[in-house]
């Protein structure tokens, strides 16, 4: 009897450490509407909450890169201001103005970051993103999308749902297409607005 119990408590052991830890490795890969992928683990997307509040500092750890979110509110309206710091290879790093906006270079060509918020109130958050990364040869690496951000648990938790998202790279006269929603949840740091070298990566 108590074998019987073992082996009936570690599937639901893994699935409460699967929704614990897949959250946080997994939520960058696109999962297609929502749709399970083969091969790859289904995360189900949290339930908003309203507890907690915006403003203070946000991150979010994969295994490329690292972001962090900070949020403050200015006469009434959310603002938002990003960094995004890569660890491949050929790292990539920039930090958007309060407008949410990056202009910088990577190896001498041009880029630019747009994380727009269009509508925002206490609980939800609904914005844009662009990003166009210019290549030799008529090339690009671009990334367009639409997304929603709310909290969930206690409110120090927050996903960033893009439900209308695509990623496009050019080679000349080839373009090649990759929508798919995707989804990331950050944590919250700090109640105020830390530095990025502060942050607990």
């Amino acid at each position: 009897m108590r074998l019987r119990f073992v082996l009936w408590t570690i599937p639901l052991l893994f699935s409460a450490l699967s929704l614990g830890l897949l959250g946080t490795l997994l939520l960058d890969d696109p999962v297609g509407a929502q749709a399970p992928i083969p091969g790859k683990a289904t995360v189900k997307i949290p339930p908003r909450s309203d507890a907690g509040y915006w403003h203070g500092t946000w991150y979010h750890v994969s295994r490329d890169f690292r972001m962090a979110l900070w949020l403050r509110t200015v006469d009434g309206q959310v603002q938002a201001q990003v960094h995004y710091g890569s660890t491949t290879a050929n790292p990539e790093s920039f930090t958007t103005d309060w407008e949410g906006t990056a202009n910088y270079v990577l190896e001498r060509f041009p880029a630019t970051f747009e994380f727009k918020i269009l509508e925002g109130d206490e609980n939800t958050i609904i914005g844009t993103w662009d990003w166009i990364l210019e290549l030799p040869g008529a090339s690009s690496r671009e990334e367009h999308g639409r997304f929603t951000i709310y909290r969930i648990g206690d409110g120090r938790q927050l996903v960033v749902l893009y439900d209308d998202y695509e990623q496009i790279r050019r080679t000349g006269n080839s373009v090649r297409r990759y929508p798919g929603a995707r989804i990331r949840v950050f944590n919250k740091a700090s109640n105020r607005l830390v530095l990025w070298d502060e942050l607990p990566f």
